[in-house]
């Protein structure tokens, strides 16, 4: 899985690294310095001093936790000032630096409230590069599918962008993770539809250079050789394009990776006449990167070989063997000490064999004690650590967690004791509260009911009106009476997708008439009506039934348990179980 981003540390992060190695007492001071000064600062000139001292810690702080740090506190002021520019730079390289440190559950932490950022004040190129991160984080972290989502969701989305490089920056996400997927025919056509789309617009972007060298490489894994050979022709004549544009001569990285192309196409070809060239093109770079030179060294030992030119093969290997033993990496050291004790027995020089190949013994033993004694070193320290804190704190801790956890457990209790008393208390007050408004409830309406009855019998005068104190008219006490009955018969308000229009229309009202009148007498709207049914329906069921409150949620008309529990508490303040279980006791 790791393929993809093996390939970017090779031909990126080494750069980071040599960086990094250089840092320097004064690179040290100047940091602390800035520090500093930082809090004397105020208005933009705070944030210049951000800002210059975000590249000592994107470069040189190693401490996850003092990166978070710093960034978040520099997003902080920005945002404080109102400073968008300055935000979004803060935003974008945290991202960039927990990327590159594999702190890829950070990056999936933090992406999306990023994304929303630049997506909200329209910073397409960061939006843009932010979802990279995010993708390759996601897939990084064991989440292919999740992965592949977003960057077809992104896909989706940068067609509505007016940023046009959002869609070959979409095609070229899409295509890195076939890569992983081992979809190399999947990928080699996202990334030639990449280039396709990058070249609507008359500038060479970066984005375009970034599809030639994946799409190249995958054609040669391929072996779609002329395809290759074509696109690297189109890469060639952009990057002089790229020349034009800028006014100023390509950077060497951005052409050591096109004849490092060359150099695999015709090794692929069998033409070590060209793969010579582009070895020397390729040299005449003067790109001082370790890992170019190996790889140099490696090509030319191999078309000396095909050409049975031994010695030249053999000067080539000592070169790369040089640069090998610069870096330190015992592993190249090993390969390349292996390709010259072959060559040295192909020239037949046994007294300078037998001397390689027991320096490939003694690395080879190097590398595996290496590995064990870094392994045996991690567990002897984590062990002499754990054995010192636990000899020093043992007899203190037991006593403080003895003492603690008697405490603890009688605050607990306490407060259970307390809490449970207090709320059987709360409950059972409630339940009688619900109780007695009952009552009061169908006084009422027995009281309402023979109003209506007298006064249908004897007309009425103003007077009379104003004297008794009824909420709306006559008609609309009436309609709120039809409505009521019309909704209790057949238990019409249990139905989860009742509809007020069709309600209406039965009871040969309309629904401004029936707004009307519910608001006026109940002082509620139609669905407040029906749901105040609903939870009577419901409390009768809980007082005079065993079914669960699941199955009485969904019988009284609920969509879900969560929303009769919800309405049930706002009502009455107390849960369908409680009452219940107050109701049984009653009993």
């Amino acid at each position: 899985m790791k393929r993809l981003y093996t390939l970017f540390i090779s031909l990126v992060y080494p750069l980071f690294l040599l960086t990094a190695w250089g840092q320097t007492d004064e690179v040290r001071q100047k940091r602390d310095s800035l520090q500093g000064l930082i809090s004397t600062l105020r208005g933009e000139a705070r944030l210049e001093s951000y800002y210059e001292l975000k590249e000592y810690i994107f470069y040189y702080e190693r401490n996850i936790d003092s990166v978070i740090r710093f960034f978040d506190q520099y997003e902080k002021e920005a945002r404080k000032q109102n400073n968008l520019n300055f935000e979004k730079n803060a935003r974008e390289n945290l991202l960039l630096k927990l990327f590159q440190e594999l702190q890829h559950n950070h990056v999936i932490t933090r992406a999306p409230k990023d994304i929303d950022f630049f997506y909200k004040n329209q910073q397409w190129k960061s939006y843009c590069n932010v979802h990279k991160g995010y993708i390759l984080s996601l897939f990084y972290a064991g989440k292919q599918e999740e992965a592949l989502l977003v960057a077809q969701n992104f896909y989706e989305q940068s067609q509505q962008i007016a940023y046009p490089d959002a869609v070959p920056h979409a095609l070229h996400f899409l295509g890195l993770l076939h890569i992983e997927m081992g979809k190399r025919n999947e990928a080699l056509k996202f990334f030639t539809e990449a280039i396709n789309e990058a070249k609507k617009s008359p500038v060479v972007t970066d984005i375009r250079i970034d599809a030639y060298f994946y799409a190249v490489q995958s054609a040669i894994v391929l072996k779609k050789l002329d395809e290759a050979e074509s696109l690297l022709k189109q890469w060639d004549a952009d990057l002089k394009k790229m020349e034009q544009q800028d006014e100023e001569e390509t950077a060497p990285s951005l052409k050591a990776n096109l004849y490092r192309m060359y150099i695999r196409l015709y090794q692929n070809k069998e033409d070590y006449d060209l793969m010579e060239k582009y070895c020397d093109k390729l040299e005449a770079l003067n790109f001082n990167s370790p890992n170019v030179q190996m790889a140099l060294s490696v090509n030319r030992t191999a078309i000396y070989q095909r050409r049975g030119d031994f010695e030249n093969a053999l000067e080539a290997t000592n070169k790369g063997l040089a640069v090998a033993e610069e870096t330190g990496i015992l592993r190249h050291i090993l390969n390349f000490s292996k390709t010259r004790a072959k060559l040295l027995h192909t020239l037949k020089r046994p007294d300078e064999v037998v001397e390689a190949y027991e320096r490939i013994l003694v690395l080879t033993d190097s590398i595996h004690s290496i590995e064990i004694q870094k392994q045996l070193d991690e567990i002897r320290t984590q062990y002499e650590v754990d054995k010192h804190i636990t000899e020093k704190e043992r007899n203190r801790n037991y006593f403080l967690f003895a003492l603690g956890g008697c405490l603890f457990l009688a605050m607990v209790l306490g407060i259970w004791i307390y809490y449970s008393r207090t709320i059987i208390k709360k409950n059972r007050g409630l339940y009688l509260q619900i109780k007695e408004q009952d009552r009061l409830a169908e006084e009422l309406d027995a009281i309402t009911k023979q109003y209506e009855q007298i006064t249908q019998l004897v007309p009425s005068t103003n007077k009379d009106e104003e004297n008794v104190q009824l909420s709306g008219n006559k008609q609309q006490r009436q309609l709120v009476l039809q409505l009521r009955e019309f909704l209790l018969k057949d238990r019409y308000f249990a139905i989860s997708d009742i509809d007020i229009n069709e309600i209406a229309s039965q009871m040969a009202s309309n629904r401004t008439s029936l707004f009307g009148a519910l608001k006026a007498v109940a002082g509620k709207t139609p669905m407040e009506y029906i749901n105040y049914l609903r939870l009577d329906e419901a409390k009768h069921l809980l007082e005079n039934s065993d079914i669960t409150i699941e199955t009485i949620a969904f019988e009284c008309g609920f969509n879900t348990v969560r929303t009769f529990y919800r309405q049930f508490r706002e009502r009455y303040r107390i849960t369908p179980a409680e009452y219940r279980k107050f109701a049984k006791n009653q009993k």
